[in-house]
């Protein structure tokens, strides 16, 4: 089992970072599993900051985490959390979650930074 931290890699808008929105680093992802949606934390209305999905991602820290979206209007936002904080999932580690949700086995990208 490695032994580093989970990869973040900080999202800057022409030169000020905001450090409050950080991106997961898709090389840090080490496997994708689809399982059941847990019921808690699921909302009547569908909409919500901690929305559970049927995602969980096995980190190169080793540990699994669940992946969660953020819906406040027809789109979500994916995330999961690494030391307390939100780490948002690029297009990179979305592609992983719709390669599982379609069958297809999880093979992470080379070219992904």
């Amino acid at each position: 089992m490695a032994t580093e931290a989970p990869q973040l890699a900080p999202l800057t808008n022409e030169g000020n970072p905001l450090t409050d929105l950080r991106y997961l680093n898709p090389r840090a992802i080490t496997d994708v599993r689809e399982t059941l949606t847990p019921f808690s934390g699921q909302t009547v209305t569908g909409y919500g900051g901690r929305l559970p999905t049927p995602y969980v991602l096995t980190l190169n820290d080793g540990r699994t985490r669940r992946v969660r979206a953020m819906c406040y209007g027809n789109a979500a936002s994916y995330y999961v959390l690494v030391g307390g904080k939100v780490a948002h999932l690029d297009s990179w580690a979305e592609g992983y979650l719709e390669d599982v949700r379609e069958g297809r086995p999880f093979t992470p990208e080379e070219d992904a930074s």
